[in-house]
This record gives structure tokens, sequence and C-alpha cells, in this order.
């Protein structure tokens, strides 16, 4: 940095002491410059630019047309799966240990569901498509049981006018 501040004196100087104005080196000069205070900009800032950004969100691609191999899925397999996945809260080694996560490990993650490309990493397409898995199975259930409930109270509801035609009679 110490170098392009003398560099810029000197190019200032010479172009100071030079009343007719500056020629086609000069301006080559300058402009490589100001090319190499860029580039030293992108490679300070860069990792804090594209930090910025991987943290504000991504769409991820789904196009059917981009996709093969298609196999159904038992939601209800899932929602057992997920209900046994360890979830903890943690924090990464990168940081101190008030920055607080929640989520399972990709480890387990990899063990429970056999999908991404390695036990290291969890890919957001497949824990969105496990989460709206499960969320299927609950309803699922949801529903099994509203309906379970419905019989149950048409029967209540039989036993108790039973019960009063009984105590009537």
């Amino acid at each position: 940095m110490v170098h392009l501040m003398l560099l810029r004196e000197s190019l200032k100087a010479r172009l100071a002491a030079r009343e007719e104005g500056q020629g086609m080196v000069e301006y080559g000069l300058i402009i490589a410059a100001v090319a190499i205070a860029v580039i030293i900009a992108i490679f300070a800032l860069g990792p804090k630019i594209a930090s910025m950004f991987s943290t504000a969100g991504a769409s991820l691609s789904s196009d059917r047309n981009k996709k093969a191999n298609f196999a159904a899925v038992n939601a209800r397999e899932v929602l057992a799966r997920v209900v046994s996945l360890p979830i903890e809260t943690w924090n990464y080694l990168s940081q101190g240990p008030s920055v607080r996560h929640i989520g399972p490990m990709a480890q387990d993650f990899h063990q429970a569901f056999g999908v991404g490309e390695d036990d290291t990493h969890i890919n957001m397409v497949d824990a969105n498509g496990v989460a709206l898995a499960a969320i299927q199975g609950l309803y699922q259930l949801v529903q099994e049981q509203e309906l379970q409930l419905t019989v149950l109270e048409a029967r209540l509801a039989a036993l108790e006018a039973r019960e009063r035609e009984l105590t009537l009679a």
C-alpha cells in the first residue's frame, strides 16, 4: 500500500512539473496504479463481501427438467427418522461460544437419510426436502386422528342417546 502511495506522489510531482499536459505513458501509469489499487481492494474486501452475499440467502434450482431418477418418499418414515435425529445447539469452532446455532450434525443427518454428497455437509435442498416430507407425515397423522375422533364422537353420541332412552324407559 505504501508503494502505491509513493507511486501516486511521484506521478503527481511529475505531472505538476510539466505544464504542457500528460502524455500517453503518464495516462498508462495512472491507469495501472488505479488497477493495482482496485485489485488490492478486491483481495482485501472480497471474502467479507462474499460472506455478506452467502448469508443473504440463495435461490436453489428445483426445475423438474434438471432432475432425474425420481422416487417416491414415505413421509411417515421420514417423520420417524426426524423424530430420532439428535438436534443440538452448538457453535462453530471459528466463532465464539456466544454465537449459538441449532440443528443436527451432518453425520447424523447422512446416516438417517442417506442423501447429499458426503457426511460432513447438509445440503439445504435435502434439509428442506426432509422438513417438507416430515410435515406431510405429520399432516397424515393429524388426518387419521381427526377421523378417529369423528368416529369416537359418533359412538359416544350414540351411547349417550341409548343411555337417555334407557333412563326414560
